[in-house]
């Protein structure tokens, strides 16, 4: 693995989070519907944080290598092997599908697919359009300006101090504590799994297995911030279209801890601390 400098993140995650919440949680508290323009900019203006000051202190740090060497991994395709684009693309719709089996063997109703998204497209598009600008939609907004901080910035600088394991347990929690003021801003996602309940709690549980299979594919894939766009990407896919109960959800929670605890046990094997 390349080695990079051991630069704090925290100031990364201090401006982040202040950038964000700076819109999100005004837009929540006085925001209009969710389909107001005002709504729906606050909350784009918000999700950019993690990839202005990932590419920002990127280029403060950073040479011309540094900075050539973040943009090829974020285009560079022929990072990922076929086990890369599996992994990326098909590990979560494959855990989810399997937690759904599992919630129908003991008399639930296992997955539906909820295509609401896709129809709210096809209401001002070309039903020949709507399904690809909803793929691209999903793309853009969330993934590409997440990764580019997250693991773009932050996951690096965080492993030069703390390990491979501790550093994706670190990233997940402020992965997770920044997406806060999300349950309370209407139309986002979060919202619909309201505040205390048991998506709620899920949400956070499952946030931390995931980063740590997100670092794992990120390595598999030559520290290709492209792979963590991708796995994001069917992450925010999968949780549009599969409608799916608590009892699914934490049957898929549970199987990405079992993969992140045989992924920590491979690390340890192999000293990657």
């Amino acid at each position: 693995m390349k080695k990079t400098t051991a630069a704090s993140p925290w100031l990364f995650f201090t401006l982040t989070f202040a950038w964000s919440w700076a819109f999100w949680v005004p837009t929540a508290l006085w925001g209009p519907d969710a389909t107001h323009f005002i709504t729906q900019l606050g909350f784009a203006l918000g999700g950019i944080g993690p990839m202005v000051f990932g590419i920002y202190f990127t280029y403060r740090e950073g040479g011309d290598e540094v900075r050539r060497d973040y943009w090829r991994r974020v285009m560079d395709w022929k990072r990922l092997d076929f086990r890369g684009w599996e992994l990326s693309l098909l590990a979560v719709p494959l855990l989810t599908w399997l937690a759904g089996r599992v919630d129908i063997l003991i008399g639930g109703r296992g997955i539906q697919l909820d295509l609401t998204t896709i129809h709210y497209f096809e209401g001002f598009l070309p039903q020949s359009l709507a399904l690809p600008v909803f793929l691209v939609f999903m793309f853009l907004f969330g993934p590409v300006p997440e990764e580019l901080g997250w693991r773009g910035y932050a996951l690096d600088r965080l492993r030069a101090r703390h390990g491979s394991l501790r550093a994706s347990l670190i990233l997940g929690l402020m992965w997770g504590l920044w997406h806060l003021p999300l349950f309370f801003l209407k139309g986002a996602y979060q919202s619909t799994l309201g505040v205390g309940t048991v998506g709620f709690f899920l949400f956070f549980a499952g946030i931390l297995p995931v980063s740590v299979v997100m670092t794992w594919i990120y390595d598999l894939a030559r520290r290709s911030i492209l792979s963590a766009i991708l796995f994001h990407f069917s992450i925010n896919l999968v949780g549009t279209v599969a409608a799916h109960g608590n009892r699914v959800e934490l049957f898929r929670v549970f199987f990405c801890w079992f993969w992140a605890i045989g992924i920590a046990v491979f690390w340890k094997r192999k000293r990657i601390h």
